[in-house]
């Protein structure tokens, strides 16, 4: 499984990586913590199973490069965000599942299936 990571809180981006690998077995990870690496490091591995993507990163909100990317990523895309106007817009605009922070803790369950 290859799994797209996009998160800028360093320790949490950290932590959801390690966890990832663990769950996933032998999944791939790749990861990218600003808006900009964001964008090549999907355009480069649109073969990934999951995009876990976080609303808000280094450079400003996902919503646009969400909207640029779900015609060309196949893979499911799990997004996140504590804003909920932002949590409306990604559901909009192509997210399959969309959390709220405080529940991260599903993303394991999701992807560990």
């Amino acid at each position: 499984m290859k799994i797209i990571l996009i998160e800028d809180a360093t320790p949490l981006h950290e932590v959801l990586g390690v966890v990832v690998r663990k769950r996933g077995g032998d999944s791939q990870v790749v990861t990218a913590d600003n808006l900009e690496k964001a964008e090549e490091v999907i355009q480069s591995n649109l073969d990934a199973d999951i995009l876990i993507l976080d609303g808000s990163i280094i450079g400003g909100n996902t919503v646009p490069l969400l909207k640029k990317i779900r015609n060309k990523f196949e893979g499911k895309i799990i997004a996140f965000s504590g804003d909920p106007k932002i949590q409306a817009k990604l559901l909009k605009n192509g997210a399959d599942i969309q959390m709220d922070k405080s529940q991260l803790a599903q993303i394991f369950e999701i992807i560990s299936v």
